[in-house]
């Protein structure tokens, strides 16, 4: 909590060894925002696998954060808009540009990027949470989210953005091409899953991002809620 509370230290990501069996400390530690476990005991390669994906998660944090600081904030002059993509990459850079149209973007741009990144990964790419956790491990991620991205029935698929302004909110629409997904069971932080690689995305959202949070149907189209 002091590290968090901290201007200087606040972006150090924060690593907690614990035993698997200690959930009230688990989830007070999530609610604290250390966002990363190790349980005890463990060996050499887990211990580097975990440093390895706090410090991957952090540094995609800090250049959208880089991003956020040498865009033009124009966009904060935006009421509505519609928009498509298609890859990761397409994601990260609508992400920037929408987030400018909050009145805090730094906390709204990693809310949007880990819920593009949602609607490619597991909705248009069919990738499920499982596979994940097997390409994060061998370290072939992106170049399996390329081939998939490559394949001929994947060649139409997009993520559709809706930006209004309604009221005192600002509400994003995002809807993928993908059969949806159980997301009752991401959308809060779970214990069980404090030790796996991924995961932590809609809920982190939900918790630091977004006022409001709201998933649809089978679970394709999310609603996101800023308020002004």
């Amino acid at each position: 909590k002091l590290i968090k509370s901290h201007d200087g230290l606040n972006q150090i990501p924060v690593i907690m060894q614990t035993s698997i069996d200690s959930q009230s400390r688990i989830l007070e530690g999530i609610q604290a925002e250390a966002f990363h476990y190790l349980t005890k005991p463990y060996d050499s390669d887990i211990l580097l696998a975990v440093v390895a994906n706090a410090l991957s998660d952090q540094n995609k944090f800090n250049k959208l954060i880089c991003e956020i600081r040498n865009k033009n904030n124009s966009f904060s002059l935006l009421r509505e808009g519609s928009f498509e993509f298609s890859t990761m990459q397409e994601g990260e850079e609508l992400a920037i540009l929408l987030a400018h149209s909050c009145p805090e973007p730094k906390k709204v741009v990693f809310g949007l990027s880990a819920l593009f990144t949602n609607a490619v990964e597991h909705g248009n790419l069919g990738l499920t949470y499982h596979g994940k956790s097997n390409f994060l491990m061998r370290s072939s991620l992106e170049e399996e989210i390329e081939h998939r991205l490559s394949l001929p029935e994947n060649s139409g698929k997009t993520v559709k953005v809706n930006m209004q302004r309604v009221d005192s909110e600002i509400h994003f629409q995002i809807l993928d091409d993908g059969m949806g997904f159980e997301w009752q069971q991401y959308f809060e932080f779970s214990a069980e899953r404090a030790f796996d690689a991924h995961g932590r995305g809609i809920a982190m959202s939900n918790m630091i991002s977004f006022d409001r949070l709201e998933y649809f149907g089978k679970g394709n189209e999310v609603l996101a809620v800023v308020e002004l």
